[in-house]
């Protein structure tokens, strides 16, 4: 049986309960599910109960732990909002939306030259300084994919509990490796993400999802504007999750065996491929005149992969080397794939 706790004040007068399975739910009003015995969807809810009921049914997690909001950008503004926070703690060559965010909200970042990808446990610890700060984690990176091995983050996790970690799972479906939902019932200063876009190929739903065991913090979203997607959207999601499971885990194979397909087909020598991806998406990298040539053979074969080092927000917060430029495409269908693995193989450098 299901028990609603209410977070923050009474629900007001005016709005009617709507009885789901003998249980009273205020629609579109912030409660927190304590607890639940899963016996399917049902015909209807109303999220956030029926998004907190989905990340219990797919996620595997206890239900008192997720906040779910409505898109997993939105999300960060308002857990940076919420946290009181000294500054936050990014890896080198972190996700430049998140410089971006952070910027935008005047909150001070630094970046770390710390390995967390190897399978040797860090022996180095936060700065002294690290109190009240958060460190901020994408995993798998979804600008190099590289997804951080779990044992590193309990390592730090375990011995830095006064700093909150904000681990981004949004691409980890693409990840061989083990989710950091499962350091959950351990450690209460680590929050984990996941979004819709990437779990269900529903980038249009605006869906994310927070995981965490600390109650404060929970607490804390909950007394804030709660937003919610559209009912079309609920009806996709319930559709997506129920009947057509399967047939998305098969398309994250396909995907995943897909791009490393073309990994190993890339041979031009004027290009490298940084292989070890773990995601829909893979990067080259290449010399300036080789990144300008294949820009305008991309234009005229209408392949839009991301040109990084032509996009503003990527210009002012990657801390590459300015003489290396990098292209990410997306894993899309074989045909398209073996255009793209003809144009590199043939690229040359324009005169």
């Amino acid at each position: 049986m299901a028990i609603l706790n209410q977070i923050g004040p009474s629900p007001p007068t005016n709005i009617q309960p709507v009885n789901l399975n003998g249980l009273n739910y205020y629609l579109k009003y912030p409660y927190q599910i304590q607890d639940i015995e899963w016996d399917g969807l049902g015909d209807y809810y109303d999220l956030p109960e029926m998004a907190i009921s989905i990340g219990s049914f797919y996620f595997g997690c206890k239900v008192k732990y997720i906040f779910p909001y409505c898109g997993l950008t939105d999300l960060l503004y308002l857990l940076f909002s919420v946290v009181p926070c000294k500054g936050v703690f990014l890896l080198k060559n972190e996700y430049p939306y998140y410089m971006y965010i952070l910027d935008k909200m005047q909150i001070p970042f630094r970046e770390l030259q710390y390995n967390l990808s190897g399978s040797t446990l860090p022996n180095w610890r936060l700065p002294q300084d690290s109190s009240g700060h958060i460190f901020l984690i994408s995993r798998p990176n979804s600008i190099f994919g590289n997804s951080y091995e779990l044992a590193a983050i309990e390592c730090l996790v375990g011995a830095h509990p006064q700093v909150l970690f904000i681990v981004d799972e949004a691409y980890h479906v693409f990840s061989s490796k083990a989710s950091a939902l499962s350091l959950l019932e351990k450690y209460p200063n680590i929050v984990c993400l996941k979004s819709a876009s990437k779990e269900f190929s529903l980038p249009a739903i605006r869906l994310a999802w927070l995981f965490t065991q600390n109650t404060e913090l929970l607490n804390s979203l909950y007394n804030r504007t709660f937003n919610t997607v559209s009912r079309l959207s609920e009806i996709w999601i319930k559709h997506i999750v129920m009947n057509q499971r399967q047939r998305h885990t098969d398309n994250i194979i396909y995907l995943m065996n897909e791009r490393a397909r073309v990994e190993d087909s890339i041979s031009n020598p004027r290009l490298k491929v940084l292989k070890g991806s773990e995601t829909c998406m893979y990067m080259i990298s290449m010399e300036h005149k080789t990144y300008h040539h294949l820009k305008s053979i991309c234009e005229q074969e209408l392949i839009s992969p991301l040109f990084f080092n032509d996009t503003d927000i990527y210009k002012r917060f990657m801390s590459y080397d300015n003489s290396t430029y990098y292209v990410r495409f997306n894993v899309w269908s074989e045909e398209t794939d073996n255009r793209v693995i003809r144009i590199l193989n043939s690229l040359t450098i324009s005169e």
